[in-house]
């Protein structure tokens, strides 16, 4: 099952494929947990899942922000989004954000919405910091990064780059 699912992985046709299957499976699961739970709760507010969580455990939400004329998809695992800011000085997106415990953020940010060098996307990549510091992300596609975070991240700060000419 395994060597299946890394053959599909490495065929990029195939990853946004297993990338969107994979995100309409998680809302499919938030949807559902958030019913049942608003079903069970007689209305009143639920409390977010706190620290003691286990590593098994997740709560995981995918949302389309609306910035500018761009839509950005994402998926928190173990966490919210705040926020999602562009700071066009920077050439950046700032995403705030409340974890839970460990967990990640898959975000797809269209690269025209990130200004490149000389309009040059062929050269195009991503930078990302927290607190500051460069971060090691996944680059699931073009456009598509995933990003772990700790439980004590609230700020992840995503710069559009480009070698020149």
């Amino acid at each position: 099952m395994s060597k299946l699912i890394n053959r599909l992985i490495a065929d990029k046709t195939m990853k946004k494929r297993v990338f969107l299957i994979l995100a309409v499976a998680a809302i499919i699961i938030t949807t559902s947990l958030v019913s049942f739970s608003w079903l069970n709760a007689d209305h009143k507010k639920t409390e977010e899942p706190d620290s003691e969580k286990t590593k098994s455990d997740f709560v995981s939400r995918s949302f389309t922000y609306q910035i500018d004329s761009f839509e950005v998809p994402t998926t928190i695992v173990n966490g919210s989004i705040n926020a999602i800011t562009k700071i066009d000085h920077t050439n950046s997106i700032l995403v705030e954000i409340t974890p839970f415990n460990q967990g990640y953020l898959i975000i797809q940010i269209p690269k025209t919405m990130l200004k490149a060098l000389n309009d040059d996307y062929s050269k195009f990549y991503f930078i990302v910091l927290s607190y500051g510091e460069e971060t090691l992300y996944e680059q699931i596609d073009s456009e598509t990064i995933k990003i772990n975070f700790q439980n004590d991240t609230k700020k992840i700060e995503i710069v559009g780059a480009s070698q020149p000419n």
